[in-house]
């Protein structure tokens, strides 16, 4: 479930504050986001998810494919499963009509580690010079190991934006680990949060940083961080959404695992 807290400096309307009585009042300066779609991960990928819900088509680097009705089940939010045949396809997407995340993986024959988290800003996106907005929604990840999608990483990402240092930060927390088709969570594997470290959003309000935390352990074995990133961008009519995608690397033993995901907070 998402939510939105938005705090500005002196009002909370951007397009004017009545000063009293008299007419006389002060304008809240707003910057312009336009739309725009991007990628983190391997490679480029899109998602396109139908209005009716139940298909999903997935394009990374030019590979593509198509999560049909029977293999696509909910995650908060987000929308997505996997199926196998020739190829295995596993994908997650969540939209509003402002914005879109997703995380996709493909393994074919050609090309097996196909890994990727879009985002997009569907419309203009106008938001205040001051003042600050913390918003929180859903998080799906993909764990992968030797080029297989083995497992969904489920939790709760909260963002906050500073719109007068044109700063960007948050916390991906109550993470779970599970099955990729029906999102069970192993009780025996415990999962770290993710820490995204602030960073700054250029004049289009796109941005990328550094994460921390992420690592899994089991009863045997702690997990160890190998750091990561992240990207995304401030959507929304008002800056009041926040989407993006994940990176994160560990090393549980000898082996070495990586979880893409993606994000989706706002109203």
């Amino acid at each position: 479930m998402k939510r939105i807290i938005i705090a500005l400096a002196g009002c909370v309307a951007l397009s004017a504050c009545g000063g009293g009585g008299g007419g006389g009042g002060t304008t809240i300066q707003t910057a312009t986001f336009s739309p725009v779609e991007a990628y983190s991960g391997d490679t480029q990928g899109e998602l396109e998810l139908n209005s009716a819900g139940d298909r999903i088509k997935v394009d990374i680097d030019g590979v593509t494919a198509t999560l049909t009705a029977g293999s696509i089940t909910s995650a908060g939010t987000f929308v997505g499963g996997q199926q196998t045949g020739t190829e295995q396809i596993t994908a997650f997407v969540s939209e509003t009509a402002n914005s879109r995340a997703g995380v996709a993986h493909i393994r074919d024959g050609s090309d097996p580690q196909n890994l990727s988290s879009q985002f997009a800003r569907l419309t203009k996106t106008e938001v205040p010079t001051t003042g600050t907005a913390t918003v929180s929604g859903d998080y799906v990840g993909l764990l992968t190991y030797n080029n297989r999608a083995i497992g969904r990483m489920t939790g709760e990402a909260r963002m906050v934006a500073n719109f007068g240092s044109e700063t960007v930060r948050g916390r991906i927390t109550d993470r779970k680990y599970g099955s990729v088709t029906t999102g069970d969570a192993f009780s025996t594997v415990s999962v770290n949060d993710i820490v995204l470290e602030e960073t700054g959003f250029n004049k289009n309000g796109r941005f990328n940083g550094d994460i921390t935390g992420g690592a899994f352990s089991t009863s045997t074995i702690t997990g160890t961080s190998n750091g990561g990133s992240f990207a995304g961008v401030i959507a929304g009519r008002t800056g009041d959404e926040i989407v993006g995608g994940v990176r994160v690397n560990t090393t549980y033993g000898s082996r070495d695992f990586v979880e893409q995901g993606a994000f989706a907070a706002g109203q």
